[in-house]
């Protein structure tokens, strides 16, 4: 899919649109992606960083994202062992690489950006965890009791 906005700064306006349509009118991230011509990814990281969503995991439709995007992968990697088998190559078929190589190096900076969204999410987690862990065990009457504390 070709966004028109990929690369382009979010205006006021946008992020007004965004905060109404994700809130107000519960439209799903994809809904919002296609509205706004800009990826999935995008969506998420703006909603992520504007306080909308506290991750990705939260966002309405993002589940759906998820399992399409596992399928797509499943079916993308034996559509690539397929053609890799092809040797009926055309003298016009260079020009044409390009033109590939630039969708797989915009494919490999949304994988990119979908991997660093979900380290993200799990440091974010394995904070919390460890938050929660060392305010209960402040809390605890053990440690106060035994240490003083």
């Amino acid at each position: 899919m070709n966004y028109n906005r990929s690369r382009n700064k979010w205006t006021v306006n946008e992020i007004l649109s965004l905060e109404r349509e994700y809130e107000l009118l519960e439209m799903t991230i994809q809904e919002i992606a296609l509205k706004h011509s800009r990826s999935v990814e995008a969506i998420l990281f703006r909603l992520d960083s504007e306080g909308f969503i506290n991750n990705w995991y939260d966002a309405r439709g993002y589940n759906n994202f998820l399992n399409n995007n596992n399928e797509e992968d499943k079916y993308s990697d034996a559509s690539i062992s397929d053609t890799d088998d092809d040797s009926d190559d055309d003298e016009d078929s260079d020009s044409d690489d390009d033109d590939d190589s630039d969708s797989n190096d915009d494919d490999e900076i949304v994988n990119l950006n979908r991997r660093v969204g979900y380290v993200e999410i799990t440091v974010n987690e394995i904070k919390n965890m460890v938050t929660n862990f060392l305010n209960s065990m402040s809390n605890s009457s053990y440690i106060n009791s035994n240490f003083g504390v």
